[in-house]
């Protein structure tokens, strides 16, 4: 493979926005199948042992705080970008976003 080609894909990998899901959807299954596996084979003692209810309780409380945090975390970066397109021009802000999606 010559230079030219790795640099070319390197770069479409640097600035694609698909690449991180795909790969924490990979990385999602992956664990999830190890964990059900090793579900299967772990004794564990009363102690640890939770009826449904239980988990399904403490499984609600996570989603809830979670789209709480990522409602949040939007509202925060809408403000932050909406002030600051106001005060750079849109090169700036390509040579920016370039930057940042590197780092």
């Amino acid at each position: 493979m010559t230079w030219s080609r790795r640099f070319r894909i390197r770069e479409r990998i640097r600035g694609s926005l698909w690449i991180v899901p795909l790969l924490g959807a990979v990385l999602g299954t992956i664990l999830g199948l190890a964990i059900a596996e090793l579900d299967r084979h772990a004794d564990l003692p009363n102690s640890l042992q939770y009826s449904s209810s239980t988990a399904s309780t403490l499984l609600t409380a996570i989603v809830g705080a979670a789209a709480a945090l990522t409602g949040f975390v939007v509202t925060v970066t809408t403000l932050i970008v909406q002030m600051v397109t106001g005060m750079f021009s849109p090169r700036y802000m390509r040579l920016w976003y370039r930057t940042a999606i590197r780092y």
